[in-house]
């Protein structure tokens, strides 16, 4: 019997179509007319309309893959009146928040009642943009909002939207009067809310007392990132604490520039049944807190203690070595003699983002090296590593990516991103730069100077990386 080749049947084509990125596709559209009705539709599934580009002809050709749409700056008006049948999330970004602007936007989202997700970013407030959502986009899920002014007279349809949504980002929004009273801040009541993630950082509208009352009706909230105006007002830490018992589904909490201390850090902790995510950035954390974190070790994947007071980097290593489904750890300095032993790290497997700064002692420098080199060599799923100096205005002595100081060691990290040694004292050279090339094929941005001490060596290092579409940004 005769094998066919799966490359002949559609259905695998539009298959293998999926996983392949977009320079791929287009090769595969130019083989023969059968490859080119497998492949296409997947080219059009992402688009970025920008000055007009592309084309008001394919656009309208290619319309009923387009799944995900960006628009980018100035939006056309001829643009305006397109309906894309498949459309999921729709963004406009760098857009210019004018009367005009809106209109426009009005304009275009009720023919695309399919959106899930929905994302505007552009200037400052502007009370002359009016925005609303109108109601035939029931099927929405997720919103994204930068720079917003929402107007009295439509906060009532803007609340109803709210209430249908399952994550909600706000930053810079200025919630105007009405607010108050279209969320029942003096009568709360449960069950209206679907908020399962929110990001807040509105800026005017609400006092840090009115967005906590409004937080604690969420009962189905999971993941919180919140920001206060620190020049403006204070953060109401012991109310928050107060208020964890009502969030009984919370798991993840981002508290930027808190300023909490010890005691108050260990009872946000001890108030959330199980944490998963932690960032409490310019904290207190000491003893309180720490034995309030232990717990949770067995669950936690994201832990951020970065501009904490206070010396943390021995709690670090014991997180490193305790926490076996950790991605994302972000702190300050850790000593690298502290590595040197042959504690294993428990999240060798899952860890993805590491961005901790191994301070190396002049006089211990190979061994220490060593040690850390050797830690960093087990994680193989690694993608984004960070070893700057968050603290000094000088560069510090931490880790050399050096041939000669064992960095082929790290040639099991092949799916490394993003490499960052912002602030530290690098003196790579051409062999060691051709090795990162070879060696870490998935390598898209080294920042930081590669050779401190000679700047036109550190230029043509940078040029040999750009040669192969590797960025770097020399700070």
């Amino acid at each position: 019997m005769a094998i066919t080749n799966p490359l002949f049947l559609p259905e695998f084509r539009e298959e293998l179509a999926s996983l392949l990125p977009t320079n791929d596709l287009a090769r595969c559209v130019q083989v023969s007319k059968s490859w080119c009705a497998s492949f296409e539709p997947f080219i059009w599934r992402t688009v970025e309309i920008r000055s007009s580009q592309p084309g008001l002809e394919p656009l309208l050709k290619h319309r009923g893959s387009i799944q995900h749409l960006t628009y980018r700056g100035t939006i056309p008006t001829k643009y305006c009146s397109i309906r894309y049948p498949a459309l999921k999330t729709l963004e406009f970004t760098a857009i210019a928040y004018s009367a005009l602007e809106g209109f426009k936007i009005l304009k275009i989202l009720p023919h695309n009642p399919s959106l899930t997700r929905l994302k505007l970013q552009g200037d400052t407030p502007n009370i002359g943009f009016e925005f609303a959502i109108p109601p035939s986009l029931s099927n929405l899920t997720s919103l994204n909002l930068t720079g917003i002014a929402i107007q009295p007279r439509v906060m009532s349809d803007f609340v109803k939207v709210l209430q249908q949504l399952e994550t909600l980002e706000l930053h810079n929004c200025s919630l105007t009067e009405g607010w108050q009273n279209q969320v029942n801040l003096d009568n709360p009541s449960k069950g209206q809310w679907k908020l399962k993630n929110l990001v807040l950082a509105a800026r005017f509208g609400m006092t840090s007392r009115q967005q906590l009352a409004w937080i604690i009706q969420l009962d189905q909230l999971r993941r919180l990132s919140w920001v206060i105006r620190a020049d403006f007002e204070y953060f109401p830490i012991d109310d928050f604490t107060r208020c964890l018992p009502y969030l009984t589904e919370l798991e993840d909490i981002r508290l930027v520039d808190s300023g909490a201390s010890d005691r108050q850090l260990s009872l946000i902790i001890q108030g959330i049944q199980r944490v998963i995510g932690l960032s409490v950035t310019r904290a207190e954390v000491d003893i309180r807190s720490k034995e309030a974190l232990r717990p949770h070790f067995p669950w936690i994947r994201k832990l951020d203690i970065s501009n904490s007071s206070g010396y943390v980097g021995k709690f670090v290593l014991e997180v490193l070595r305790s926490c076996p489904q950790l991605e994302n750890l972000k702190t300050d300095k850790v000593h690298a003699g502290d590595c040197v032993d042959d504690s294993p790290w428990a999240c060798e497997k899952s860890l993805k983002t590491l961005e901790v700064c191994f301070e190396v002692s002049q006089w211990l420098r190979a061994e220490q090296q060593e040690a850390v080199l050797s830690k960093l060599a087990r994680l193989k799923n690694l993608e984004v590593l960070d070893v700057s100096d968050r603290e000094s205005l000088e560069n510090v002595l931490t880790i050399e990516f050096r041939l000669n100081r064992g960095l082929a060691q790290l040639s099991a990290l092949t799916r490394l991103r993003t490499l960052t040694m912002t602030r530290t004292i690098q003196q790579s050279t051409q062999d060691d730069v051709e090795w990162m090339i070879k060696q870490w094929r998935s390598l898209s941005e080294v920042n930081g100077r590669l050779h401190v001490g000679d700047m036109v060596e550190s230029r043509l290092l940078a040029e040999k990386l750009g040669s192969v579409g590797v960025t770097n940004v020399r700070t």
